[in-house]
């Protein structure tokens, strides 16, 4: 049997969530090398950014030059370019059935700007539905890593979202774990232990799409 004839047919459209430098972009390069090697019609894309706007978007978000931004205009910013991203990738993408792989979506939206940044999870949620027309990832791959591991790994080369606090990072951690805890999301997050080897983490995702 291919890989192709394993894939789960109602998932199309999966997200990786977790603080930055839990491991996100490594096993979203491991699950593409795998899609490729098993001929998978897939798409990578990350938030903000994959469109000419959302990638302008994301310099302007990730400056450390504009570390005074309003918390409202970030979450506006946010919610453009994932407009922009569903009008121009998403959409097209699941009406062609191709397997979607994000990097961040709606959730970290609510953890970052509604929790941490005290914006509010409802408002929030109802300005993801908005910009997204209520479309969510069919699975989303949460992967557990505390803020305190994540401060050891921290390099130097930080964005503004980086060079964020531990206090701001417990509180995005903290509002991950209740989301997911929802009974909205229970059904589509597969919490995943980031401190893990990546061989392992990859094998356990590659058993939840493929198996």
């Amino acid at each position: 049997m291919t890989a192709m004839a394993k894939r789960h047919k109602k998932i199309n459209f999966i997200s990786f969530e977790g603080l930055d430098g839990s491991g996100k972009t490594t096993q979203i390069n491991l699950l593409a090398k795998y899609c490729e090697c098993e001929k998978i019609n897939f798409l990578v894309i990350r938030e903000p950014g994959s469109s000419l706007i959302g990638e302008k978007i994301r310099i302007i978000l990730k400056d450390n030059g504009n570390n005074f931004m309003d918390a409202k205009a970030e979450l506006f910013l946010f919610m453009a370019a994932r407009a922009q991203l569903m009008r121009e990738k998403i959409i097209p993408a699941l009406q062609k059935e191709i397997l979607i792989v994000c990097d961040r979506f709606i959730d970290s939206s609510v953890a970052y700007q509604g929790i941490a940044r005290n914006l509010g999870e409802n408002f929030v949620k109802q300005m993801n539905d908005f910009a997204t027309d209520n479309i969510k990832p069919d699975l989303t791959f949460f992967l557990d890593v505390t803020p305190e591991i994540i401060f050891k790994r921290k390099n130097k080369n930080l964005d503004r979202f980086e060079t964020e606090g531990l206090d701001f990072y417990q509180k995005v951690y903290s509002g991950y774990k209740k989301i997911f805890c929802e009974e909205e999301n229970k059904n589509r997050a597969v919490f995943i232990d980031g401190n893990l080897k990546c061989d392992e983490i990859h094998e356990m995702i590659l058993n939840k799409l493929f198996a």
